[in-house]
């Protein structure tokens, strides 16, 4: 307005100049011309909702990033609903504001689509497989068609599904591609001129944007990393088959077996060592299936049986202390508590140097302890009672899995008729449950996540019974001698058998 004021007083000034001096010159009336012409252009470019701002488009003579503009009202194919008649009563810029976003709805969809797409062209999938991620596609192309990130499957709306057909890898490469590109278009939109002063301001610059397949590849380094001193301690519970596969050779050699003979018992041998190196699964591949066992009865003898004992006792501590110089950035420093401060920790238990706290005469006769509580008495106020009973019901970890896989072996061993690909499955399962107890758990990770209760094929509805209350007993011999060790204070067996 103060400019289009000017303009309009110049005109008046210029007009009463000619009035009051009869023939203008061409030059003062090429002037005035001129000025007419810059007030109907300004008017026109009110008019219109653009500003004075050159544009920043491609295309044009200005040469600026077509990514990074100035003016978010200049955008390709953007008009919105004050269009030509803009002022403080009609604004439309947050609609400017949502064009410029407009690409990033339903893009996570296009990024899922295409990869799916290169998982079906390029992978080895089983039939349900891929079932599953074609099922999954069609939602996923229309929600990506729909702009949305919340695709329908199956007719179920908002669905995930998909998630559970996908790696953990192929969500990580879905995030960084991503991420790439809604830090373009947010700081392409986010940090145009929206307050008219001529300058952008850039954004998330200081976020760090890396292509999907590099995001990739550093999971998998640094996965490899955490996982590598568990994967050093695993192979210390398959010690034991090397040293007898050693000892069987052994034996094989000072016997002069020769002929079939001979062959066979290399055979077993290569097959326990080879069990040892790759260090998975639950028992090694046996050689004759119509005599699962052959390998583990070529070392009946009792002597036999405790050189192989004594032996993995020796080398698996052997290994154990090789993981453990192997990890020695990743060992918890052990440092003295110092004294000061509102506690004083030099008498900490937890101080291997503390002073020994003197009992008190009668410490052991509650009739003589006072106002103490029955409670403290007994040693609920101490930690130690904590750490005994913790530590005499760890063998209760994980026995719901042992006897399970324990069961299910036996029952194999005595199966007769099978398949090779029953069989298989079988031996599978049976690993995933000798897997959970060694980790500690009463659940095993399927090997077929579309069929997790494959392994109930295997047993009947008694047996299964009979695996819970072995369990159960378990449990509850162990949790009485753990309490009885806590009350009479005896030692207790560090083994309790079933």
């Amino acid at each position: 307005m103060i400019k289009w004021a000017r303009c309009l007083a110049a005109i008046v000034l210029l007009a009463f100049t000619v009035m009051y001096q009869g023939t203008a010159s061409a030059g003062l009336l090429d002037k005035l011309n001129a000025a007419t012409k810059k007030l109907n252009d300004y008017n026109a470019r009110q008019q219109s909702g653009q500003s004075n701002q050159p544009s920043a488009q491609t295309g044009d003579s200005t040469g600026e990033d077509p990514d990074r503009p100035l003016d978010l009202y200049k955008q390709k194919g953007f008009k919105g609903s004050c269009e030509g008649k803009r002022s403080a009563t009609c604004m439309d810029y947050m609609e400017a504001v949502d064009h410029c976003m407009d690409p990033l709805k339903g893009y996570r969809m296009k990024v899922t689509s295409d990869l799916i797409d290169k998982k079906l062209k390029n992978e080895k999938l089983n039939d349900q497989q891929r079932k599953n991620l074609e099922t999954d596609l069609v939602g996923i192309k229309e929600a990506y068609k729909n702009k949305t990130d919340n695709p329908t499957i199956n007719g179920e709306k908002n669905s995930q599904r998909y998630l559970n057909h996908i790696s953990e890898e192929d969500q990580v490469y879905i995030n960084a591609e991503y991420q790439i590109f809604y830090k373009k278009i947010y700081n392409k939109c986010m940090g145009a001129d929206h307050m008219g002063i001529g300058k952008r301001t850039e954004m998330m610059q200081d976020v760090e944007t890396i292509s999907g397949d590099e995001a990739v590849k550093q999971m998998r380094a640094s996965r490899a990393k955490e996982e590598e001193p568990f994967n050093c301690a695993k192979k210390a519970g398959f010690v034991r088959w090397a040293i007898m596969a050693d000892l069987m050779e052994k034996r094989m050699n000072e016997r002069n077996i020769s002929g079939k003979e001979r062959a066979d018992w290399e055979a077993d041998i290569a097959s326990l060592r080879e069990f040892a190196d790759k260090a998975e699964g639950g028992m090694p591949k046996a050689i004759d299936p119509s005599n699962p066992m052959r390998a583990m009865m070529r070392l009946t003898d009792p002597a036999d049986q405790t050189t192989v004992s004594n032996e993995t006792l020796k080398k698996t501590q052997e290994v154990l202390d090789g993981c453990t110089a192997k990890n020695k950035t990743g060992v918890a420093k052990q440092r003295k508590p110092k004294s000061g401060g509102l506690v004083d920790h030099s008498k900490s238990p937890a101080n291997p140097d503390a002073s020994r706290i003197v009992e008190k005469a009668g410490r052991g006769n509650y009739k003589s302890r006072g106002g103490d509580s029955l409670s403290s008495h007994l040693g609920a106020t101490k930690v130690d009672a904590m750490v005994e009973y913790s530590s005499c019901s760890k063998p209760g970890i994980g026995h719901l899995a042992q006897v399970t896989a324990d069961t299910l072996e036996e029952k194999l061993n005595a199966a007769q008729g099978i398949s090779d690909q029953k069989r298989q499955e079988w031996e599978e399962d049976i690993a995933a449950w000798r897997e959970a107890a060694r980790s500690g758990k009463d659940r095993q990770n399927p090997p077929d996540p579309d069929n997790p209760y494959r392994w109930q094929d295997y047993v009947t509805n008694a047996e299964r019974s009979a695996i819970n209350k072995k369990h159960a007993d378990f449990i509850t011999k162990l949790m009485k001698q753990c309490a009885d060790k806590g009350k009479m204070g005896s030692p207790m067996g560090s083994t309790i058998k079933n």
